[in-house]
């Protein structure tokens, strides 16, 4: 469905529970109270040639009915009382960074 609209890559990661505890980094099961015997965390990462491509396509996966339906599947695997966190982010190398 994602490839129809568009968009560049998709890819879908599951928070797994590390093997120890780093001294001076915080775990993300931390920073997002999940409790990973109980709960999954997915970090969904979708890419975009840029923001006009990213509202484009967002606005016709809004329009699509299963666009809908698989959003509301997705929706209805949510641990109740949790949420979803979106941002975006941009490469650091379009900043200059490398």
């Amino acid at each position: 469905m994602f490839k129809q609209y568009g968009i560049l890559q998709h890819d879908i990661y599951r928070l797994v529970k590390p093997d120890d505890d780093k001294q001076y980094f915080t775990h993300l099961d931390k920073v997002v109270s999940a409790n990973l015997e109980d709960e999954e965390v997915w970090i969904e990462i979708i890419h975009y040639k840029d923001k006009n491509h990213w509202l484009e396509t967002r606005a016709k996966m809004e329009k699509n009915i299963n666009c809908q339906q698989g959003w509301q599947e997705f929706t209805n695997l949510l641990t109740p009382g949790s949420n979803v966190i979106c941002d975006e982010f941009g490469r650091l190398n379009e900043i200059g960074f490398e």
